[in-house]
């Protein structure tokens, strides 16, 4: 949810011939690393290579506490579907299918909208010996939906490989319902985060 005060700027950036979707998110005002992932996020919904010329991309900014950053990406693929990549926690981004005619709100349906409940992110460093479900529950999750997604993490990574200073988070929303897991991976300077989302209520899913 974003806060009181928070100023927004919508921009339109039309794709130019021989264009790419980082030229025109670079275009648009977002930094490198936003730019990388939330077209990391877009890929796995839709090739960048796809993209014609003409083709206009919905680029969101959001300013809080004097800091501006990137929150949206929408990309119209057709008059009934469309791809948008959403900033939900600590820059992350979040890809969901959208229906353009929906409205420019920027509650785009994602895995982290809880509506108007506040959303609380916590992050960790294992320590040595210390399980993924282990530092889930120090989190705050209950053990019930921390093996949920632990098991859909699994899918992407091994939680016995854990190591000692890897960074979890974990995301809640109202009542502390867990609604993300991450664990970095890599080097600390490069590290990748592999998640398990919550989405629509029921389900984990893996994302890289």
């Amino acid at each position: 949810a974003l806060g009181a005060g928070t100023q927004t700027d919508l921009r339109v950036v039309t794709v130019k011939k021989g264009g790419t979707l980082e030229g025109a998110l670079r275009s648009a005002g977002a930094g490198r690393d936003e730019t990388n992932g939330a077209v990391r996020a877009l890929s796995a919904l839709f090739n960048p290579k796809l993209l014609q010329p003409g083709q206009a991309i919905e680029v969101r900014f959001i300013t809080e506490s004097g800091k501006k950053r990137l929150w949206s990406v929408r990309l119209k693929q057709s008059s009934t579907k469309g791809v948008a990549a959403v900033a939900e926690i600590a820059g992350t981004f979040f890809a969901r299918s959208y229906k353009p005619q929906d409205n420019g709100d920027l509650r785009l349906p994602g895995p982290l909208d809880v509506g108007n409940g506040e959303i609380v992110s916590r992050t960790l460093e294992v320590k040595r010996g210390q399980t993924l479900m282990e530092v889930a529950v120090q989190l705050g999750a209950n053990r019930i939906e921390a093996d949920k997604a632990i098991k859909a993490l699994s899918r992407l990574f091994n939680p016995r490989r854990l190591q000692n200073g890897q960074k979890i988070t974990a995301t809640f929303g109202e009542n502390m319902r867990l609604l993300g897991l991450a664990v970095a991976v890599g080097k600390s300077d490069e590290a990748d985060e592999v998640a398990a989302l919550l989405f629509d209520g029921e389900v984990f899913e893996p994302l890289r």
